[in-house]
């Protein structure tokens, strides 16, 4: 959650609103984009949309460089709601250059 805080491209989440949860299996986090800024918070996973897996699963899922649809059905992760926000959503921690 740490470093989603710090690698959120802020000027593209300007004006973005989105909720989402994270389900790490014995830690869980919530959080919500506010003025272009990434803010968690430990509690309940939810949201638009709640993304469920390791800590090591989840990282490449959203710092990419694999679409979220790549992930859908692998048995890896489990992202439920929202499909198209959470892509936008993920999209803003990219580590990918355009």
């Amino acid at each position: 959650m740490l470093s989603m805080e710090a690698m959120i491209d802020r000027e593209a989440a300007k004006g973005m609103t989105f909720r989402a949860g994270f389900d790490l299996g014995r830690e869980t986090f919530r959080g919500a984009l506010v003025k272009g800024r990434w803010v968690p918070e430990r509690g309940a996973p939810e949201g638009e949309a709640v993304f469920a897996g390791t800590a090591n699963a989840l990282a490449p899922l959203v710092y990419g460089p694999r679409k979220l649809a790549d992930w859908v059905g692998t048995g890896t992760v489990t992202i439920t709601g929202d499909l198209v926000g959470a892509q936008r959503f993920i999209d803003l921690f990219s580590l990918r250059r355009n």
